[in-house]
């Protein structure tokens, strides 16, 4: 047998159900093989503790680590990095905890920080460089401008767990209307903070490379043409507040991270 075929079947052999040995090594090896495996799991499952402290409170210690052996054993880990081991996990949650939807919501919204935590730095654009970089801005110059954004993850919410996150004793309640929270990081702490969905949806299309004016415009289409523009210079505002503006140009792109933890899967 080849070495690549031997670390083929050695590596199936960790992530197989059960605990049956891997059968390319010799017998003599079989112990060894058995302590690697369980303290190859156990890693995995102690990442996934320390990723996801919220929902292991929630659903509980037993509930938890069973979810995490069953979603390593369907979905092996194939990244370098243990940064890396709970992609996917919120999906696992959900199908496990079907009944209960606040569980993977829980998840998705830990995942997201953590992502944000291990994403690029990134220096923000504050209110005195904003200004500077539009003092000579004409009208046409704001109509066409674009904003490059930092790391931001979007994770819908259907539960309040703004709410619940600061006081976790009961379950989170549903809400009557679905909010987006956006998650960042703030020096070295990721946070988010909720939005309704119209500034959603302003944000979103700023991100996909929308201009100022196209967001104006947009905005016009159901309110007053004053209160169109006071709503765009208030988003406008709150993110460069929030550090959330890297860069203003006619040009601009975006810089994003991986945002699977928006979908279940």
């Amino acid at each position: 047998m080849s070495l690549a075929s031997l670390q083929s079947a050695f590596l199936a052999g960790l992530a197989a159900p059960g605990e049956s040995d891997c059968a390319e090594l010799p017998q003599s090896a079989s112990g060894g093989f058995a302590i690697y495996r369980n303290a190859y799991r156990s890693t995995l499952i102690e990442t996934l503790r320390d990723t996801f402290p919220r929902t292991l409170d929630y659903v509980g210690e037993a509930p938890f680590r069973a979810t995490a052996a069953h979603h390593f054993i369907a979905h092996p880990p194939s990244s370098w990095s243990l940064d890396h081991a709970g992609r996917g996990f919120a999906a696992t949650l959900h199908r496990v905890f079907a009944n209960n939807a606040e569980v993977s919501e829980i998840a998705r919204l830990e995942w997201a920080m953590h992502e944000v935590f291990v994403a690029p730095d990134h220096e923000p654009l504050d209110s005195f460089q904003f200004a500077q970089a539009t003092v000579g801005f004409g009208d046409d110059d704001w109509s066409d401008m674009k904003l490059a954004f930092g790391s931001l993850i979007v994770v819908p919410c259907t539960f309040d767990l703004l709410g619940w996150w600061r006081n976790p004793g009961a379950a989170p309640q549903m809400l009557t209307t679905p909010y987006d929270a956006i998650i960042w990081r703030e020096y070295e702490r990721p946070v988010f903070v909720v939005i309704d969905q119209q500034e959603s949806l302003a944000l979103r299309d700023m991100r996909e490379g929308a201009t100022f004016g196209c967001l104006c415009r947009t905005l016009m289409a159901s309110a007053p043409e004053m209160d169109a523009m006071a709503a765009a210079a208030r988003y406008l505002r709150q993110w460069l507040d929030r550090g959330w503006i890297l860069s203003v140009g006619a040009t601009a792109g975006n810089s994003d991270i991986d945002r699977e933890s928006q979908a279940m899967g």
